[in-house]
C-alpha cells in the first residue's frame, strides 16, 4: 500500500488562482487552505502571451517559474528576470494535500 493509503487520509485537491502581476524574484501567494499536512503534489501554470507555460519551465536563463515550497500558508514561487513584469494574467496553483484534521 502507499503512504497515504497507510494513513487512512482522504486527498484534497485546490486550484489557486493568483491573478495579480507576479514579480521578477521571490512571490508568496496564499493559499488559504487550513489545517494543511502533507502536500503531495504541485503543479502550476501561467498564461503569458498566448502560451501556457507550466511551473519549471526554462525558456532562457531569465526566462522562467519555479515553486520552491508550500507552507502552512504560502505557495512560493520564483520569477526569473524576464518574465517578472509579464505575468500580467496571473498564476495558476495545482495542490494536492492532506488535512492535519482528518
Amino acid at each position: 500500500s502507499n503512504f497515504l493509503q497507510t494513513r487512512g487520509k482522504p486527498l484534497y485537491r485546490k486550484i489557486v488562482n493568483h491573478s495579480n502581476a507576479l514579480s521578477a524574484g521571490n512571490n508568496a501567494i496564499a493559499h488559504k487552505i487550513s489545517n494543511i499536512d502533507v502536500v503531495t503534489k504541485v503543479d502550476g501554470y501561467t498564461i503569458l502571451g498566448t502560451n501556457n507555460y507550466r511551473t519549471g519551465a526554462f525558456e532562457s536563463s531569465t526566462k522562467f517559474i519555479n515553486i520552491k515550497t508550500v507552507d502552512s500558508t504560502y505557495i512560493n514561487v520564483h520569477v526569473g528576470s524576464d518574465w517578472g513584469s509579464s505575468f500580467k494574467n496571473g498564476f495558476v496553483t495545482i495542490l494536492e494535500y492532506t488535512k492535519t484534521t482528518d
